[in-house]
């Protein structure tokens, strides 16, 4: 007897990159069986028509409790839409990743991590902005920490907005590229309104390394004329990625809708979700409603 049986759901075969109709029965926790109308009994029955089945989702960039005090409680928040896999972005620095990720793991939801370039990461929000200053960057830690849990983490992060870096530009970006490049890991770059034009941005990054907040459009943004900008497709070909992760201030139809008209798709989705704005409209809601945001888009 199966435990459950998904009837009359479009199933998402993300390996076989294929979307059609069919059942799909799960036994013990395991996919079983999937196929148009299934026999057999099963403890419980879905019926899926009109929605779609798909792998546990990945929202590639969260913010989790207690990562930060401004994080989201991760299993409440992901499960109801569907994500099995959290990526919790740059919320804790070295001084403060392991006492904020202990209580993760032991949870049934998968999570990651990137390690910001400050030392206590997020954890003066919101009252204060983190310390991006190159000179307290703790290179040393920084490597201790990846050596101890380099199985969860993926990177390092840094915020490059004006109002964090102040007069030291894109010298904290610099400092942490360098680093990156030490430890040998990627740098997830936060960009809304960044000190400075974004070529400049992109001309400092390494292959594998991550811009976020992509369709933001604060000072500085992809476009350029009302066009993608060049440099940004060159970034592209030397093999930096992008990542569209909305929250509540980083998302511009102006600009994703331009992108999307000249096939300039993320790599990556996620939400970027803190304690103030899940579940929240019209901002980013949750992942579910930022695939249903994108996938509109595309028509």
């Amino acid at each position: 007897m199966d435990s459950v049986v998904i009837r009359n759901g479009t199933i998402v075969d993300v390996e076989k990159m294929r979307v059609f109709e069919a059942d799909l029965a799960v036994t013990d926790g395991v996919i079983a069986r999937i196929g148009p109308g299934l026999c057999g009994y099963a403890v419980q029955e879905i019926d899926a028509a009109g929605c779609m089945v798909t792998p546990g989702l990945i929202d590639h960039h969260t913010h989790l409790y207690p990562m930060s005090r401004i994080g989201i409680p991760g299993e409440a928040v992901c499960f109801s839409s569907g994500v099995t896999t959290a990526v919790d972005a740059g919320s804790a620095g070295c001084d403060t990743y392991e006492d904020g990720f202990w209580t993760l793991r032991g949870g049934k939801l998968e999570v990651k991590a990137y390690v910001n370039v400050c030392g206590t990461g997020l954890d003066s929000l919101p009252e204060q902005t983190e310390d991006v200053r190159p000179e307290r960057m703790d290179a040393g830690r920084l490597k201790e920490l990846f050596a101890r849990h380099g199985n969860e983490l993926l990177g390092l992060k840094l915020r490059t907005s004006r109002n964090i870096v102040g007069e030291l530009g894109y010298r904290p970006l610099k400092a942490a590229v360098s680093l990156g490049e030490k430890l040998g890991v990627p740098l997830m770059v936060h960009i809304t309104d960044p000190p400075g034009p974004l070529d400049t941005l992109f001309s400092l990054l390494r292959p594998g390394d991550i811009v976020t907040h992509m369709y933001q459009n604060t000072g500085f943004n992809l476009l350029r004329g009302g066009a993608v900008l060049e440099e940004a497709y060159r970034a592209r070909e030397r093999g930096i990625l992008f990542e569209a992760a909305d929250v509540r201030a980083h998302f511009s139809f102006e600009v994703c809708e331009q992108a999307f008209c000249e096939g300039f798709f993320p790599d990556f989705i996620g939400t970027d979700l803190t304690k103030f704005s899940m579940f929240q409209r019209p901002t980013t809601f949750n992942l579910a409603m930022q695939l249903s945001k994108y996938t509109s888009l595309l028509v």
